[in-house]
């Protein structure tokens, strides 16, 4: 943990050092491994500031959110259950099934497509 920090306190100086960069700490945010592989809290902060951890809240990275746990299970449920809901209201619908197939190729397909090739 030491090591990190003396090397955030060095890129803390490269900030000020630069004068034209802003650091945002709202942005920033990290995730501390212990040796047995567990997550740990930590205190770590650069120009006196200190930044959130994935412990406190997951970050969203292009459209993938990234947990402590390093596992996609809560979102590949969150996926599944979309797909579940979705597929339930359009069989709901009195519709015919030539529709419905219009509905899922050019409707489904398109608003779950980014989930699915993230995931």
């Amino acid at each position: 943990m030491a090591k990190n920090q003396k090397l955030l306190d060095y890129t803390g100086w490269m900030f000020k050092w630069s004068k034209s960069f802003q650091l945002n700490t709202k942005k920033c945010k990290s995730l501390c491994i212990d040796e047995s592989g567990i997550p740990a809290e930590h205190s770590l902060n650069i120009i006196g500031q200190k930044f959130g951890s994935l412990h406190r809240s997951p970050i969203n990275f292009l459209g993938r959110w990234i947990y402590t746990t390093l596992s996609d299970k809560a979102k590949l449920k969150n996926v599944t259950d979309k797909v579940e809901n979705i597929l339930k209201k359009i069989n709901y619908l009195a519709l015919n099934r030539v529709k419905q197939t219009w509905i899922y190729q050019f409707g489904l397909f398109h608003y779950i497509s980014w989930d699915l090739m993230i995931y």
